[in-house]
């Protein structure tokens, strides 16, 4: 009951996270919680009823079935394990110091490896998928960019990791903008992945004259036409010019980096565009309201919706406007008549004046304000963090002027969020952990012994995420979070049970030597299974196999510290514990130096 409620204890906030990271931890905690209450249920019931009609003694001792002549020699070698284990713990309890200081002092070398370790919302991983941005000159026209993104997109599918591609024209109805998706064959028929793949085309293309063709990444969640980048930063302020110029200034700070690629921003300047300026003193003088220029002008180029037709179940609009064949330039626009409350006819020509200038393709809002966003991609092999670090850094080098500011992009905000929304449910999870325990153990001292397997834990996975060069994200989270979960189970079966000799007389190091050996084959076994049973997700094999892989990593490596750990150094904390606590209570206990006497 005691390790199902620990679970329990952990996954019930973590289900219950708020924010998008707790979208994607909502189903897993239930999942796990609710998996676990019936394995109790099992535990009670079936598991006893099973046992009586499963394990069955032989009448005679000396004689053993063939299951139990068949395992006879893994008998013999947990045996043997068992009294070893029982010397090295009789050597770390008269040892206690020197134990607690290698414990204590891992501990410490693995939180140093953290600053080497780099974070990312998501793990890269091989979504089958390429995403080919194409940016054409801005005077482009439509027909020109459906000939370019046919030409990229010739390419891609050529390529004989390529099984399909799909192009679209016109994105966000601007014309010099396409983008081009390309399936790739499954993994087990292409040597190269989708990263690899993308180096190899943005080598090819960055010569490419007709147009700037860049690759980003697929959507979270594999979505998304566009993809995302994974670096990202938002620069806000009142003046578009000013925004401009500091972003230029930090893409041309991320070009000079060697593990960026396709470095660029959101805004765009440059679109040829003819402004039709009223002139207030003109429109007074002939009677016409500035916004009836406006409004008749709009209305006969861009079109009125004047009603709806419903045909089939379906409904069109009807727009009025002026045919198309009849504005051609600027001259028919001039063309156009307005008239005044005299019913008198004037000429548009009369009412405006004419500017030609350049402007940009859009204009981006942020919380009200002007915004532009700054995006780079990722090398093969580099890592988010160090990147975000790097313009972190540049900011506080070179901060904007006063009413501007740099704000986090979508998933650099996102990794923050999930940071303090995990560390949250996990300090939340250890208060519930230790008010079961000290509930179960009728105690508030053992709780504290039982719970520092959490940090032994941590230990094991840090090392690992190290040694394979894995990173902090999502998913390694869920394998720390199932940590949690998981490494206190071995520390409440070795204190119950030593809880247990205790109450039947033994002094603390006494039962620490009995309970010990007896609790290490459970541990062991559990332990093992575990292992066993991630170590496939580990290896990161087929399709989409390395999105888990960080989960597996981390599991694994902390139940191989964490179940050495605990049986070695959650014994000696227990036996300074309860020395402790029986000393506060005045009850006659033996010196510690006695009993290895």
């Amino acid at each position: 009951m005691a390790t199902t409620f620990t679970i329990c204890a952990v996954f019930v906030p973590v289900a219950y996270m708020s924010g998008i990271v707790g979208r994607f931890f909502r189903q897993f905690g239930l999942v796990v919680v609710f998996a676990v209450m019936y394995s109790l249920w099992d535990a009670l019931t079936m598991a006893p009823m099973l046992s009586a009609k499963l394990l069955i003694g032989s009448p005679d001792p000396t004689k053993r079935n063939w299951f139990e002549r068949l395992f006879a020699p893994v008998n013999r070698q947990f045996e043997r394990l068992a009294e070893g284990y029982r010397g090295f713990l009789r050597l770390a309890l008269e040892r206690r110091v020197i134990t607690l200081v290698v414990a204590f002092g891992a501990l410490a070398a693995s939180l140093i490896l953290i600053r080497f370790i780099s974070a990312s919302f998501m793990p890269a991983w091989d979504q089958g998928y390429l995403y080919a941005y194409v940016n054409t000159p801005l005077d482009s026209s439509l027909a020109y960019t459906a000939s370019v993104a046919e030409d990229v997109e010739k390419e891609l599918a050529s390529h004989e990791a390529v099984a399909t591609t799909f192009a679209r024209i016109g994105v966000g109805e601007i014309p010099n903008r396409a983008t081009v998706t390309a399936k790739l064959k499954p993994v087990s028929e292409r040597d190269k992945s989708n990263f690899e793949l993308q180096e190899e085309f943005r080598e090819y293309f960055a010569s490419y004259p007709r147009a700037e063709v860049t690759f980003r990444v697929p959507g979270m969640g594999g979505g998304g036409t566009f993809g995302q980048q994974p670096i990202a930063v938002n620069l806000s302020g009142p003046d578009l010019r000013v925004l401009e110029a500091e972003a230029e200034k930090m893409v041309a700070h991320l070009k000079t980096l060697g593990v960026v690629r396709d470095a660029g921003m959101s805004y765009e300047r440059g679109r040829p565009e003819t402004r039709l300026v009223p002139d207030r003193a003109m429109c007074t003088e002939m009677g016409i309201p500035v916004a009836a220029v406006a409004m008749t002008v709009r209305g006969l180029v861009e079109g009125t919706v004047a009603t709806r037709y419903a045909e089939g179940g379906e409904e069109y609009d009807v727009r009025v406007m002026i045919p198309r064949h009849e504005i051609r330039d600027l001259a028919d626009v001039e063309g156009i008549y307005l008239k005044n409350r005299d019913d008198e006819v004037v000429p548009l020509a009369m009412l405006v004046d004419v500017e030609r200038d350049v402007g940009p393709t859009e204009i981006q809002h942020i919380n009200r304000q002007r915004t532009i966003s700054i995006w780079a991609g990722l090398a093969l092999g580099a890592a988010n963090s160090d990147v975000q670090s790097e313009m972190d850094k540049y900011v506080e080098r070179n901060p904007p002027p006063p009413g501007y500011d740099y704000s986090a992009g979508f998933q650099t905000e996102m990794q923050r969020e999930m940071f303090v929304n995990i560390f949250t449910a996990l300090a939340i999870a250890v208060v519930f952990i230790y008010i079961v325990l000290a509930a179960q153990f009728n105690a508030f001292t053992h709780p504290f012994t039982i719970m520092l397997a959490l940090p032994l834990a941590v230990v094991g996975a840090i090392v690992a995420i190290f040694i394979l060069g894995t990173t902090f994200d999502t998913m390694t989270m869920v394998g720390i979070i199932l940590l949690m979960g998981l490494v206190n189970k071995n520390a409440i079966l070795l204190v119950d049970y030593t809880l247990q000799q205790i109450d039947k007389g033994k002094s603390i190091v006494e039962a620490l030597l009995i309970a010990g050996p007896i609790r290490m084959r459970p541990i062991l076994m559990t332990t093992a299974a575990m292992i066993m049973g991630m170590f496939p997700t580990a290896l990161g094999l087929g399709e989409g196999g390395s999105f888990r892989q960080g989960m597996a990593v981390a599991v694994i490596g902390g139940l191989l510290t964490s179940t050495f750990l605990t049986l070695v150094v959650v014994p000696v904390v227990f036996s300074i514990v309860e020395g402790l606590r029986q000393r506060r209570k005045r009850r006659p206990t033996e010196v510690m130096r006695t009993e290895f006497e």
